[in-house]
Parts: C-alpha cells; sequence; structure tokens
C-alpha cells in the first residue's frame, strides 16, 4: 500500500521534473538571451526545490538531507550570479541590448486613463 506521503513525494518530483523538462524544451521559442536567463533561473530554482522535497518526502529527513540542502542553497546563490555574468557577457558582445526593453510608459499611461 502506498502511504500519502510517498504518493506526494512522487508528485513533487514528477512536477520538478516536468517543469524543467517544459522550460527546456520550451526555452528555444524565446529569442533574447535575457529572457532565456530569467526563465532558466526561475524554473531551475522551483524545479529543485519541489524535487528536493519530493525526495525528502519519499525517503525520510536524515543527514543526507542536510547536505542535499547545502547543495540547493548554494546552487542558489550560484545560480544569479553566472546569470548575471552571462548577462554582462550579452551586453558586452551585441551592445545594443535596448532595442529589446520594452517602453513601459505607453502601458503606464494606459493603465492610468482606465482608472
Amino acid at each position: 500500500m502506498i502511504s500519502l506521503t510517498n504518493l506526494l513525494g512522487c508528485l513533487l518530483i514528477g512536477l520538478g521534473t516536468l517543469l524543467m523538462v517544459v522550460v527546456v524544451t520550451g526555452i528555444f521559442r524565446v529569442d533574447f538571451v535575457l529572457n532565456r536567463l530569467h526563465v532558466t533561473a526561475i524554473a531551475d530554482t522551483l524545479g529543485t526545490l519541489l524535487i528536493f522535497i519530493g525526495a525528502v518526502l519519499i525517503k525520510g529527513i536524515d543527514w543526507v538531507d542536510l547536505k542535499l540542502l547545502l547543495i540547493l542553497v548554494l546552487q542558489w546563490f550560484t545560480v544569479p550570479v553566472c546569470g548575471h555574468m552571462i548577462a554582462q557577457l550579452e551586453y558586452a558582445v551585441v551592445g545594443h541590448v535596448e532595442e529589446h526593453l520594452a517602453d513601459d510608459t505607453e502601458f503606464h499611461h494606459h493603465r492610468e486613463e482606465e482608472m
């Protein structure tokens, strides 16, 4: 008989894996590098957290989980730094990033008229 914690753990692992697979396949539809970085950083953070929590629920809490949590926290610190470095490289190589940024003045002006 499958326990509720095992079922919930499998569900969380499945959701984390599905999230990462969807992001990996969908990332090629985004053209701009900085948008790709943003999507992958968010999915990486959430996907690894879901997989970690699911594994803890299935296996139970022990000392190995503290090591895995340390790896997860280190990854949460290094992924944004790597993303920032890649964004700086993109800006240094391509240079004209401003054309990809949205001009929000029209959006904010339109929202103020609606209110």
